[in-house]
């Protein structure tokens, strides 16, 4: 590992979606890591959320409502996914006030897809795009369909040293 990165101060969202027990393990053993779940409810602008973010160096965002509506592109999934674009948007924003220096937003193949899931993960992409300054970078991952996927952590990894 990095020696100079192996003191950083990182944070993840969605600790018990599969995206964050895919990375725990590895993040925990190479960063000084705060997971949360969904017991912290990130869809509200909340600033008693604020402590969490706290002295963190990185956040890496890879939380998001799922819902049972199927398929995606139905319209009842506005409102779910509106819920995780405002998720998004209270991340990016307690970080930036928290002085987070870079967050990494994970985001789907599926963002350029002309249905609901598609374009709110679009524009969870484009918040990203609206935060990125020279102060705190904003970078995302997109991923497919994932089940035991090592190269995740290395992604990670990489974007860490390169952007911090």
């Amino acid at each position: 590992m990095y020696s100079e990165e192996e003191n950083m101060n990182v944070l993840l969202t969605g600790g018990t979606g599969k995206v964050g027990q895919l990375l725990i393990n590895d993040l925990n053993n190479a960063y000084n890591l705060t997971a949360i779940s969904s017991s912290v409810d990130l869809t509200l602008p909340a600033p008693q959320n604020s402590y969490i973010f706290k002295d963190k160096e990185v956040v890496i965002h890879s939380a998001r409502i799922r819902r049972k509506i199927r398929p995606l592109d139905r319209l009842e999934t506005f409102y779910p996914e509106m819920d995780n674009i405002n998720m998004t948007y209270n991340t990016l924003m307690l970080a930036k006030r928290n002085k987070v220096k870079l967050v990494i937003l994970f985001s789907t193949v599926h963002a350029d897809e002309h249905n609901v899931y598609g374009w709110a993960s679009n524009a969870r992409e484009q918040l990203g795009e609206v935060f990125n300054s020279d102060a705190m970078k904003v970078c995302y991952i997109r991923i497919g369909n994932i089940e035991k996927e090592t190269r995740l952590f290395n992604a990670v990894r990489d974007i860490i040293k390169i952007r911090t």
